[in-house]
């Protein structure tokens, strides 16, 4: 028999979810790996999976009025930089130096 995955800890990102990326907790790293779901810049997922799965999606906040869709690579960069800020940007390197450190 099958094993049911773990949905709290699947996302979904549409512009159409209640929730702002942002709002969510994304620190549990002991709890496994984080997973976010993204639709086509056309037509974003299907709505009946995002309706079955409301409390699991999120949104970039943005101007309706004026954007229709975020560029895919673009929106899958922010919010995966929040979940590496969130967890201290573990493995990381904060800072580094370079041979010809053009600041130094």
């Amino acid at each position: 028999m099958a094993t049911v995955p773990d949905l709290s800890r699947l996302f979904l990102v549409s512009k159409f979810a209640n929730y702002a990326y942002s709002q969510r907790d994304y620190t549990d790293v002991a709890g496994g790996d984080f997973y976010f779901m993204f639709g086509k810049e056309t037509t974003g997922l299907p709505e009946p999976f995002m309706r079955q799965h409301t409390e699991q999606a999120i949104r970039i906040p943005q101007d309706d009025s004026h954007i229709r869709a975020l560029n895919l690579s673009n929106s899958a960069a922010i919010v995966i930089y929040e979940v590496l800020r969130q967890q201290n940007f573990g493995h990381l390197e904060l800072s580094h130096t370079y041979e010809n450190d053009k600041l130094k």
